[in-house]
């Protein structure tokens, strides 16, 4: 009752105090930075490593429990998890809101380094690290789609994805979807059987085969010039002279015992669309990032 009576006998200065307020906060309405999108720190880090054809039970005791041992050393750790499936490793990390995230993710790059030697050696790729970064989260998504072939649509959305990146502020541009090529190397296990020659020797054969390695230098003259062995594939044809073995003192070709065939990867996602109809595999998508700027 004290403030509603003081308010009445002071009117002129309630009403200047309403209308101050009012304008304060409209300055700072108009002055405060919003976003879209805000980047938003989540304090997890995800530890991912593949390793295709070995079963969760095995990808735990291979995968998932040495690198968990070096983790918990970490401080400022407030959880671990992991998860094993088959051919896949998860370990989530979740630290402290007070920690720094990129000093978080070093450390766990740092333990995930001391762990690679408790891994596998046959191991295909390096475990994978990430954050949670919502600035990485696409803007804008352009579909493409029309009366044309799949391999068609995927050259549209590659030119459309340079077009993009070169827009200011954009930060990267990602397409999914659509048709990669891929080079098919079928061998007749007929004509493998009867030379009785180990898949391996085969493979081997094409992966030396595709290289560019330098070779040293060479001094002509006065000068001294670096020498490279450009052997990588330029036409799919040329994997048809690669020597494929040696039998009898005669070469025996790899067009002798495959075919080769220049198509496509198999899609592995395919996406409704807006009409809940399964959309086409080779329809792509562009993705549009705003830039901001991350200290590393």
């Amino acid at each position: 009752m004290i403030v509603n009576q003081l308010a009445l006998k002071r009117q002129v200065t309630v009403l200047a105090l309403l209308v101050a307020v009012v304008i304060a906060g409209l300055y700072a309405y108009a002055t405060l930075p919003r976003e879209s999108f805000p980047d938003i720190t989540i304090p997890y880090v995800f530890v991912t490593t593949n390793y295709e054809g070995v079963a969760p039970q095995d990808m735990e005791e291979l995968i998932t429990i040495p690198i968990e041992r070096k983790l918990k050393g970490l401080a400022d750790v407030e959880e671990i998890r992991s998860t094993s499936a088959e051919g896949i490793s998860t370990v989530a990390v979740k630290f402290l809101p007070k920690v720094d995230i990129d000093d978080a993710v070093q450390k766990v790059r740092e333990k995930v380094d001391q762990a690679k030697p408790d891994l596998p050696p046959d191991l295909p790729d390096d475990p994978e690290i990430l954050e949670v970064n919502f600035s990485d989260l696409p803007v804008i998504r352009v579909v493409l789609s029309g009366p044309f072939s799949l391999r068609r649509l995927q050259t549209f959305a590659e030119e459309f994805e340079d077009r993009i990146e070169s827009i200011q502020g954009v930060l990267d541009a990602r397409l999914t979807g659509g048709l990669e090529r891929e080079i098919h190397v079928e061998f007749d296990l007929d004509r493998v059987g009867a030379y009785n020659v180990p898949f391996s020797s085969l493979i081997n054969a094409v992966t030396r085969s595709n290289v560019n390695m330098p070779s040293g230098s060479m001094d002509i003259g006065q000068g001294k010039y670096l020498v490279r062995v450009p052997e990588d594939f330029k036409h799919p044809s040329e994997i048809f002279s690669i020597v494929a073995f040696v039998r009898d003192a005669k070469p025996v070709y790899l067009r002798d015992v495959a075919t080769i065939q220049d198509s496509f990867k198999d899609p592995l996602t395919r996406q409704p669309d807006q009409r809940g109809e399964e959309c086409d595999p080779g329809r792509a998508e562009a993705q549009r990032r705003e830039h901001r700027p991350r200290h590393r």
